[in-house]
């Protein structure tokens, strides 16, 4: 599951439109969804009664008792109001240094010609570019 939510938040992440945010949204949904759907298809009715039935397996644990600080911090409300929110903003982050900026100061460079990084603007101004599209008009002729 963990696997699952870190591949879907790239997923989510890496979309930048909102029509394909939104399919990609349910479609990751779906994937979620999908070991319920297939075990309520597929499991006939008297199984799951009997598998209802099974009381949960209980072991002696060697581990220390849970103290009131180990039991907030693993509670449902710490994970889903702290930890899952910063992991959020954490990914959030990180996909905007890692993927939106450069794209960002590339295309800066290259269109508006600037940037603290910028070495193409003595090379490709605006003379060069006119020469550029000159040389590719073929490009827009209609096909014979």
């Amino acid at each position: 599951v963990i696997y699952m939510a870190g591949v879907g938040s790239i997923f989510i992440l890496t979309t930048y439109s909102y029509p394909d945010l939104l399919m990609n949204a349910v479609a990751l949904a779906f994937v979620f969804e999908l070991p319920g759907f297939l075990y309520n298809l597929v499991v006939d009715k008297h199984d799951k009664e009997v598998l209802a039935s099974i009381s949960p397996l209980e072991f002696p644990s060697s581990l220390p008792k849970r103290s009131k600080t180990v039991r907030l911090f693993t509670s449902g409300y710490f994970l889903g109001l702290v930890v899952f929110p910063l992991i959020c903003i954490t990914l959030v982050d990180w996909d905007r240094r890692w993927n939106i900026e450069p794209s960002h100061e590339a295309l800066e460079c290259l269109c508006l010609q600037r940037g603290s990084r910028c070495v193409a603007t003595p090379f490709y101004d605006k003379a060069w570019w006119d020469a550029h599209w000159k040389s590719m008009n073929w490009l827009f002729q209609p096909a014979r």
